[in-house]
Parts: C-alpha cells; sequence; structure tokens
C-alpha cells in the first residue's frame, strides 16, 4: 500500500510539474509574440513617419544627404519606452544613428557578439535583407548599464542602403515566467505535503486498523490457548489426584494387609527346619519396599502435603525424598505462602520444582542443591540452584539443551498465571532456576489493567468495523 501509495504521490508530482513547464512555455510564447506584434508595430510607425521624406524624389548627393539627415533626426527623436529606440546601421555594419549610444556612430560592429556568441549586427543585417525578422542577444540596457536579454526586429531602408531596427529588453519575461514557475512549484510542494499529510494519515490509520484487528484475534487466541492448557493441566492433576488416592488407599491398603496377613500366618507356624521362616523375612522386606514405592509414586502423583499441609510442606517434603533417592543433600529454606496464591498456583510452582530437582538428577551431576521459597507483596519467588555441569544460554527456555521440554513446560504453567522464568549459568558452575509468580492481590490488578486496555482496543476496532 505504501509503495502504491508514493507511486501516485510521484506520478502526481511528475504529472503537475509537466503541466507547469508546458504553461510556462504557452506562457512565455504568447508574451514573446506579443513583444514581437509590438515591434512590428513599432517599425510600421517610424516607417509611416518617414515615408513622406522617403517618397520624394531622387536628387543629388546634397539634396540625398539632407533627406538622410531628415530621415536620421525624426527617427532619432522617436521613443516608445524608456529603453525604447531606433537604430540604423548601414549594410557593412557601420552605425548609422544610435540615440541612446551616439559613441558607435561612425564605427564597424559587424563583428561583434554578445556573450553568448552571437553576430548581432551581422545577423540583424540578414534579417532586413531578407524582407525583416527577429534577432535574439544580450545587450547593455540604457537605464542600467547592465547586459541583458533583447530582441530586436530590422527592416531594410533600400533607398539609403541602410537598416532600420529597434528592440525591446525581454528579461522581464524570463522573470515573470520565473515568478510563474516559482509559484506554480511552490503550489505543487503544497499539494505534495498535502498529500503525503493523508497518505500518512491514511497509512497510520490502516496500519493501527490492522494492528487493532490483529491484537484483537491474537488476543483472543491467545486467551483460549490459554484456557485450553489450563484445562489441560487441570485435567492432569485431577487425574494424578485420582490415580494417587487410588494408589494409597488401594494398592498400598492390600500391601498393608497382605504384610499382616503373612505376619498372622508366621506366628501360627511351627518352628521350620527348611529356612521357610528366612524366605518369609525376604517377602515381608519386598512388600516393605513395595510399600515404600507406592507411597513415593503416590507422592509424585500429588503429594498430600501440598493440600494438607501447604507448598512449604510439600517443597520440604520434596526435598527430603529427592536427598534420600539420590544421596546428594538439598538445603531447602521454603517460607508459609499461605493464601497469597491459588492452590493451582502452588501446584504448578510445586511441578516447576519437582521438573528442576528431575533434570538435576539426569543432567547436572550435582553433589549440592537449595531450594528457596520465598514471598513478598505481589509474587512469590521459588528459586532451585545447583553446583552441577551449568547451563548454556541457548539452552535456556525453549532450548533443546538440557531440559529443553521441561523448560518450556515450566514456561507454559507459569504464562498460565502471568509469572515469569529465567535460567541462567552461574560463574563457578551450576544453574539457577527462578520462577515468579505473581500473588493474587498483583493479578487482580493486572488483570483490571489488561481488561481495560482490551475493552479499549476492542471498541476502537469496532468502530471501523
Amino acid at each position: 500500500m505504501c509503495l502504491v501509495l508514493v507511486a501516485v504521490i510521484l506520478l502526481v508530482q511528475s504529472q503537475a510539474r509537466l503541466l507547469v513547464d508546458r504553461q510556462v512555455v504557452a506562457l512565455h510564447e504568447r508574451v514573446l509574440s506579443t513583444k514581437k506584434q509590438e515591434l512590428k508595430n513599432y517599425i510600421e510607425i517610424a516607417l509611416t513617419s518617414v515615408a513622406p521624406a522617403l517618397a520624394s524624389r531622387m536628387g543629388d548627393a546634397a539634396t540625398e544627404a539632407k533627406i538622410a539627415d531628415e530621415v536620421k533626426s525624426l527617427l532619432g527623436r522617436i521613443s516608445f519606452t524608456e529603453d525604447g529606440y531606433f537604430f540604423i546601421y548601414d549594410m557593412n555594419g557601420v552605425s548609422i544613428m544610435h540615440p541612446r549610444q551616439s559613441w558607435r556612430e561612425g564605427e564597424n560592429w559587424l563583428s561583434v557578439r554578445d556573450k553568448d556568441g552571437v553576430y548581432l549586427i551581422r545577423d540583424l543585417i540578414a534579417a532586413a535583407r531578407a524582407g525583416g525578422g527577429f534577432v535574439q542577444y544580450y545587450w547593455e540596457r540604457p537605464t542600467t548599464g547592465k547586459r541583458a536579454r533583447k530582441i530586436s526586429y530590422a527592416v531594410s531602408i533600400e533607398r539609403f542602403g541602410w537598416m532600420l531596427g529597434t528592440g525591446v529588453y525581454i528579461d522581464e519575461i524570463e522573470e515573470l515566467v520565473a515568478a510563474l514557475r516559482s509559484d506554480v512549484e511552490d503550489r505543487v510542494r503544497a499539494i505534495f505535503i498535502v498529500i503525503s499529510l493523508i497518505v500518512a494519515a491514511s497509512v497510520t490509520g490502516v496500519g493501527l486498523l490492522v494492528s487493532g484487528l490483529a491484537y484483537r484475534e491474537t488476543s483472543f487466541a491467545n486467551t483460549a490457548l490459554r484456557h485450553l492448557y489450563n484445562r489441560m493441566v487441570d485435567a492432569q492433576e485431577e487425574e494424578r489426584a485420582r490415580v494417587s488416592r487410588d494408589l494409597h488407599g488401594g494398592i498400598s491398603q492390600l500391601l498393608v494387609s497382605a504384610k499382616f496377613a503373612l505376619g498372622h500366618a508366621r506366628s501360627r507356624m511351627p518352628v521350620a527346619q527348611d529356612g521357610t521362616a528366612g524366605n518369609l523375612g525376604e517377602g515381608f522386606a519386598l512388600i516393605d519396599d513395595a510399600i515404600e514405592e507406592v507411597h513415593r509414586i503416590s507422592a509424585d502423583l500429588r503429594p498430600k502435603d501440598l493440600d494438607d499441609l501447604g507448598l512449604a510442606a510439600a517443597i520440604r517434603s520434596l526435598g527430603e525424598r529427592f536427598a534420600k533417592t539420590t544421596r546428594v543433600p538439598v538445603h531447602v529454606s521454603a517460607l508459609p505462602v499461605n493464601d497469597a496464591i491459588s492452590q493451582d498456583q502452588k501446584s504448578a510452582l510445586y511441578r516447576i520444582a519437582q521438573e528442576a530437582l528431575t533434570n538435576i538428577q539426569r543432567h547436572a551431576s550435582a553433589t549440592q542443591v537449595e531450594i528457596r521459597l520465598e514471598r513478598t507483596s505481589s509474587e512469590v519467588v521459588l528459586e532451585v540452584r545447583d553446583n552441577g555441569a551449568g547451563i548454556d544460554a541457548r539452552e535456556g527456555p525453549g532450548g533443546t539443551g538440557y531440559g529443553g521440554l521441561g523448560l518450556r513446560n515450566m514456561e507454559e504453567r507459569l504464562g498460565a498465571f502471568s509469572g515469569a522464568l529465567s535460567v541462567r549459568g552461574r560463574e563457578r558452575g551450576g544453574t539457577v532456576l527462578r520462577a515468579v509468580m505473581p500473588t493474587r492481590a498483583a493479578r487482580g490488578t493486572k488483570a483490571k489493567q489488561a481488561g481495560f486496555l482490551e475493552r479499549a482496543a476492542a471498541r476502537w476496532v469496532s468502530r471501523f468495523r
């Protein structure tokens, strides 16, 4: 659209300049034609004024000289403007009469040229011999003494072998044309500015409209995806809780019952001599391991502490289980968050801590882990530090390196609640994972602001629709 509008502007500008050039040329030709007709009229008046003298009979040399002087006297007294006069040269280029520059009289000026190299006297004589004609050249203006553009018309007086001419300075025409061109250029420039402003306003308006529509549609799509992701996470948590309850209340109870039944049976058995007691002891140990594994799986699926004791207790329990399983010391510093965040937010932070510990176990080869849970007035911060192999910048959130998919899942969990995740490598080795979750109060303020902006954008877009 911008390219098309620029092309239109350039086309309008070029056409306007072409029109200006044509108008200027037409004006110049009209004014010049008027000046030429004026010169012809002046020559006609001059010839008419000396016609009686020229019509007299030819006489001797003295008589002809007297008539010539009379003709020169008559023509020398005629002037039509301050710079308008008649001049006479013979056909050899000798000045016969020049009222404004009498010092030229008697001298031959046939070879004189103006600054453009025009042999003006020679051309005027040629035009006179041809029956009359116009010549343009530069000549000194009597009133200013400066050279200016001039057009002259010359005819011949055959009785005396003279070239009679007169001229007008046409620099006024060029000044008029220049003024007209400047005025039209100013108008074209003004039109160009107006069109540019209209184009800029149009492009800006269309850009804002398209951006508003795109923002609205993207916002709707993101909201729908967020709702879908939240529903998926909720469904996963519900399924994890159900399986955890089934394991804890079903399989775990069955294993405990089986252990008690075997214990009761062993107490009523006579002392065996074939090693049966030892086998029963191994069975009891296996049942205890199975019960322990069921409890671990159940806690990983949905920790009971998270629902009963809160996030801080659940994270401490998670750290203890990790230290027991991996033999890696874990230091946990967790402050209670109470009702600062919702149960879903607590679950998200717990899953992030769980995923971070899983990544440390699989990839970091760490010998020490630190977990911190802190709370401020506007956010709850979870930090997991280790002294393991570390992580590259390219392997951060969205990367393909260590924990790439897990980090993306963490981002999605936090993004559902307007949280933020950062992962960076430590200078001395290891990784710091920081998850920031806004509190309910902070989320309410942001939601109000976002809702206001979204409603304003929707109203603005609906006006253009």
